[in-house]
């Protein structure tokens, strides 16, 4: 995939889910929406270790699949010719991503 197509891409998909945020945003009540505009903006306000719980599982997940792909980003970042010949498959590791 082109760059620039997948930073275009990228752009479009932040403008829908924004635009999908404030129809939600309209439709609060002051106080819900005074609670949603305060999580967005990053607080943590308000929430309890449930949350952290139900999010806890992807973060480990992610966590060893980063951990695990690390030392070939490492070489993939030296160049596509230095990776080669320091024995990265290229084009399957790119695949993987």
């Amino acid at each position: 995939m082109d760059a620039n197509r997948l930073i275009l891409t990228g752009i479009g998909i932040n403008a829908i889910f924004t635009a999908l945020l404030i129809i939600f945003q309209l439709r609060f009540t002051t106080q819900e929406f005074n609670r949603v505009i305060i999580w967005t903006l990053g607080s943590l306000w308000g929430t309890d270790w449930r949350y952290v719980l139900a999010v806890f599982p992807g973060i480990v997940v992610i966590s060893f699949i980063a951990y695990y792909k690390s030392r070939y980003i490492d070489v993939i970042s030296l160049g596509d010719e230095i990776s080669v010949g320091l024995g990265i498959e290229l084009e399957k590791e790119k695949e993987s991503f």
